[in-house]
């Protein structure tokens, strides 16, 4: 890769200014193409060994921490009699790993302060790996704990990789990085999916949950080879450390641009989760498809997510600003929302699909664009901080999202109803995004 950096000072200063005649043009010409050159560097930076290192060693974390909370609601409708529960009581454990996520979330700043990225991510490697452990005591009490343990190692997981990212990237490549980053969700759910229930068959569920913290050993074994980076003693012991339990939340409601991001971000998760949850059971029972048309279409919306997310970073890296791109992301997914609540069988499925494939690129692809607007908008030394208050209210819509809509649901009987719901928070969020301000450096 040819930065100008790379090219010789004689080499471009022999080059005259076309102002030194017409017969000096193709020495003009060579100077122009060579400073051009050197400048697409800055657009193949996402390319750089010191960026696709630590992404990659981050991406295959993420995916690892994911497959241990996708683990809940794959593994309990087998393990369910095993542990004394209901199959159904899975929600409430999913409930919990969020619960838990969004507020051990909060303490990414003072954790990254005084133990680093690489400590950090090995800290949530092992609560992960104890809370899988946990699971295979075979009691209620051992779930509930394992599912606490599984939520703290996920909640300070995007603040820790959102400020390793953040130092390495530019405002030319930070929504595409963040992006590939946030595919390593998708990516662990479908390894969740592929992987323990042949595992379950052929070993039993003890066996397959045992086999996450056996992944995870590798990767701690692995991580500080990973160019994640180690604590800076500059500032550990200052910066992190003074805002408080809910300071990171204060501090992201106290700047316009970081609370318009937030809240948009918990609408879009509200519209994500009561998506998620509730678009097999309405397809099945309410608009008339077969159970395994209704899952193929599920698995479509998911899979449409994964592509979206590299497709709008790069968009957002490139054409449009982050923050309007989420804008345009809550607009199309309003739109696909009102299609989704009119669906029936009489739709074309090639029409359906269609629908689902806008809802799920735009529902499940805005993750990656809303850690990287957060990671401009904040102050360079509150990255962390930053990402976990924000989180904490993202992850507060995961968790009412499905709450929501049920509550609709019960009140109202209808699932049309609910979605027209979902369209219009999405249109709010949009229109409250493209309404305020986008001024980097948290000050709004």
């Amino acid at each position: 890769m040819l930065r100008k950096a790379d090219v010789p000072v004689a080499l471009l200063s022999a080059c005259p200014s076309p102002q030194a005649g017409v017969g000096n043009q193709d020495a003009y010409d060579a100077q122009t193409a060579l400073q051009r050159l050197a400048g697409t560097g800055r657009m193949t930076g996402v390319l750089s060994r010191k960026v696709l290192v630590p992404l990659g060693t981050i991406f295959v974390i993420q995916s690892a921490l994911t497959v241990a909370a996708y683990a809940f609601p794959v593994v309990i409708p087998v393990a369910a009699a095993d542990l004394g529960i209901a199959p159904e009581s899975v929600g409430f454990l999913v409930s919990v790993i969020y619960v838990a996520g969004m507020t051990f979330g909060l303490t990414s700043g003072w954790l990254l302060a005084r133990l680093g990225p690489t400590l950090v991510f090995q800290v949530l490697l092992v609560l992960a790996g104890f809370g899988m452990a946990a699971l295979t005591i075979g009691t209620v009490e051992a779930a509930f704990l394992a599912a606490a343990l599984v939520g703290c190692a996920s909640g300070p997981m995007n603040p820790a990789g959102s400020q390793v990212l953040a130092r390495l990237t530019t405002e030319k490549t930070r929504a595409l990085v963040f992006s590939l980053k946030q595919c390593g969700t998708p990516a662990g759910g479908m390894l969740a999916g592929a992987i323990l229930p042949a595992l379950m068959l052929a070993y039993g569920w003890e066996t397959a949950v045992l086999a996450i913290p056996a992944m995870g050993l590798a990767l701690l074994a692995l991580a500080p080879f990973g160019g994640l980076g180690g604590r800076d003693r500059a500032t550990g012991s200052a910066k992190g450390s003074g805002l408080g339990p809910f300071g990171a939340v204060r501090l992201v409601l106290g700047a316009p641009a970081l609370r318009a991001v937030t809240f948009a971000g918990f609408g879009l998760a509200v519209c994500q989760m009561g998506l998620a949850t509730y678009l097999v059971v309405f397809l099945w029972q309410s608009a008339g498809y077969e159970p395994a048309v209704a899952g193929l279409i599920f698995s479509v919306l998911h899979a449409s997510g994964i592509g979206s997310r590299v497709a709008l970073g790069f968009v957002a890296d490139n054409l449009i600003p982050a923050r309007w791109v989420l804008v345009l992301i809550g607009a199309v997914l309003s739109v696909a929302l009102l299609a989704i609540a009119g669906l029936d069988s009489g739709w074309p499925l090639v029409a359906v699909y269609g629908v689902v494939v806008l809802a799920g690129a735009t529902g499940n692809g805005w993750v990656g664009l809303y850690y990287a607007e957060l990671a401009r908008l904040a102050p360079q030394d509150r990255i962390a901080d930053v990402a976990a208050g924000s989180q904490f209210l993202t992850y507060l819509g995961i968790v009412c999202g499905p709450l929501i809509f049920g509550a609709l649901l019960r009140v109202t009987d209808s699932y049309p109803f609910c979605f027209l719901v979902l369209a219009a928070v999405s249109a709010v969020c949009a229109v409250y995004l493209a309404l305020a301000g986008g001024k980097a450096g948290g000050d709004g």
